[in-house]
């Protein structure tokens, strides 16, 4: 049901606003756990679609969704077979650009297929041309977590 939600909410808001004032693009991301927050610590790596869409001068709609897959050894930290975690994750929030380049961001939303949780990840990041550096936490849940993410923005809007 929540994430039928947070689905329905991102769908509507690009519907509604089109695409002039947007920006859109693709980033990959490393997940890290806190210490014993996942059986043998794995570290995720993902892959993700982001949504951008002017609201003021100074504040964005920001959407992401996208798959990350956490590997971990054994819980015994033996050597052997590698267990894979796949999450699929849609989150949205808001980005509040405190001058070029600097922003602070704040998204929530659910990743579920592997973790199933409900999440809230306050971030830090910075924009150079259409690269973007997010450096991201996720301060709920069973499994908190960081997460850095590196992308570039392909569509952007016409000033």
């Amino acid at each position: 049901m929540k994430r039928n939600f947070f689905i329905a909410l991102i769908l509507a808001v690009i519907s509604f606003n089109g695409f002039s004032q947007a920006r859109g693009g693709f980033s990959l991301a490393v997940l890290i756990p806190n210490a014993g927050s996942l059986e043998g610590d794995p570290v995720g790596v993902g892959f993700y679609g982001n949504y951008e869409h002017d609201i003021t001068k100074k504040l964005n709609f920001v959407a992401e969704t996208g798959w990350a897959n956490w590997s971990r050894m054994n819980a015994d930290g033996s050597a052997g077979e590698v267990e894979n975690l796949n999450t699929i994750s849609v989150t949205g929030g808001l980005k509040y650009n405190l001058f070029k380049p600097i922003y602070l961001e704040g998204r929530t939303g659910y990743y579920f297929s592997g973790i199933d949780q409900f999440v809230v990840i306050p971030a830090v990041g910075l924009r150079i041309w259409k690269i973007d550096a997010n450096l991201g936490a996720n301060v709920m849940g069973d499994v908190p977590f960081i997460n850095f993410r590196l992308g570039i923005f392909f569509l952007e809007k016409k000033n």
